[in-house]
């Protein structure tokens, strides 16, 4: 590796905080709600009751509130039962092998008492969620109004193409309608081995780096530092690592 390399990786690594730059291997899908629901779908769930009982729920698009564009989703839910979960999902087509599938999205919030804070809910996984039970917890309403990010990582391994759902919505805490605004959703599907995490601890971090660096150089016949599949371990794939540092 030549000195003009090897100081060029340098400044790299100093510049880890300040480094933005897109995966280039992944696969992402961004939604604004601007022409409506595109792929997601709207379910809502309230837990069997006596005498049986229904949620009173719906979601749709608004011009009142937007975090990019000019459209969100509306989701007013009656949570006078104290119960019920509403949510929007979607489908994604899955190749075989070990993804890296992280979801971002923004909710409109308000201000409200601690006593009244309802559950933010998303869902990754091969199977259709149906249930409260289903969602992961990412987040607690009220802490102040305006948009705020949540957020959704998950690890999916499968040995043959297959589907994943994702989903986000909220879940009903507190005895009261409550309207919530949901927008800018982003997946993004990267291959496990092209997050830059080389060494499977769960971080991509300087152990990382050091791998990516001994593997520096011609790749031809495949290796997991090659993160970007070009048949050489070189700057692209440094900088996918970088762009994943954690």
């Amino acid at each position: 590796m030549s000195r003009r390399t090897v100081s060029l990786i340098s400044a790299a690594v100093i510049a880890i905080p300040q480094l933005a730059a897109a995966k280039s291997t992944s696969d992402v899908f961004f939604e604004s709600f601007e022409a409506g629901f595109g792929e997601w779908s709207a379910q809502g769930y309230v837990d069997p009751c006596v005498p049986a009982c229904e949620l009173e729920w719906s979601v749709s698009p608004t011009f009142e509130q937007a975090e990019d564009g000019r459209v969100s989703l509306d989701f007013t839910v009656n949570g006078l039962l104290d119960d019920g979960t509403v949510w929007i999902e979607r489908t994604l087509a899955l190749p075989a092998g070990t993804w890296n599938v992280d979801l971002t999205f923004h909710l409109w919030d308000i201000a409200e008492a601690d006593v009244g804070n309802w559950d933010v809910v998303a869902f990754i996984d091969t199977y259709d969620p149906e249930f409260e039970v289903d969602f992961d917890h990412v987040g607690k309403t009220g802490a102040a109004a305006g948009w705020f990010p949540y957020e959704l990582d998950k690890t999916i391994t499968v040995d043959e193409p297959t589907i994943v759902f994702v989903a986000i919505g909220v879940n009903v805490v507190f005895e009261t309608w409550r309207t919530y605004f949901i927008d800018s959703v982003t997946i993004d599907m990267l291959p496990a081995a092209a997050s830059g995490d080389l060494d499977s601890d769960g971080d991509v971090d300087f152990n990382d780096l050091l791998a990516l660096l001994a593997a520096w150089g011609d790749c031809a016949g495949g290796c997991p530092a090659d993160l970007d599949a070009s048949g050489e371990v070189a700057f692209g794939d440094l900088l996918i690592l970088l762009a994943n540092w954690s």
